[in-house]
C-alpha cells in the first residue's frame, strides 16, 4: 500500500509542478488567469487543499466555485452516496467579480 501512495504523491506532485510553470509564465506575461480542473480535494481539507491554496495565492487567484456546501453543489458522488466538490474553478483576482455577477443562465453557452 505504501508503493502506491508514494505514487500517487510523486504523480500530484509533477502535476502542480507542471501548473506552477504555466501559471508563472501566465502571470508574467500580465494575462487573466482561469483554470478550471478535477482537482480532486475539498475547500479546507487535506494536503491536496493546501497545494490548491498555495497555488492560488501565490498567483492572485480565487476559487470562483467554493460557496455552497459539498451536497448542493457537487461534482463527485462515491459509490456509498456521499456528494462533494472536488473539482474547482480558479481565476485572477480582479477578474473574479465580473465572473460573480453572472448567473449561470446569464452566461454565454459553449458552441
Amino acid at each position: 500500500m505504501l508503493g502506491i501512495q508514494k505514487w500517487i504523491w510523486i504523480d500530484m506532485d509533477i502535476f502542480y509542478d507542471q501548473l506552477w510553470v504555466c501559471l508563472e509564465e501566465a502571470w508574467r506575461m500580465g494575462h487573466t488567469i482561469i483554470v478550471g480542473g478535477d482537482f480532486n480535494t475539498q475547500v479546507v481539507f487535506g494536503i491536496r487543499e493546501l497545494l490548491l491554496d498555495e497555488v492560488a495565492h501565490s498567483f492572485d487567484l480565487v476559487v470562483a466555485n467554493s460557496d455552497g456546501d459539498g451536497e448542493q453543489h457537487w461534482t463527485f458522488e462515491s459509490s456509498m452516496g456521499v456528494r462533494r466538490r472536488i473539482d474547482f474553478v480558479l481565476c485572477s483576482l480582479f477578474f473574479f467579480p465580473h465572473f460573480q455577477s453572472q448567473s449561470c443562465e446569464q452566461r454565454p453557452s459553449a458552441p
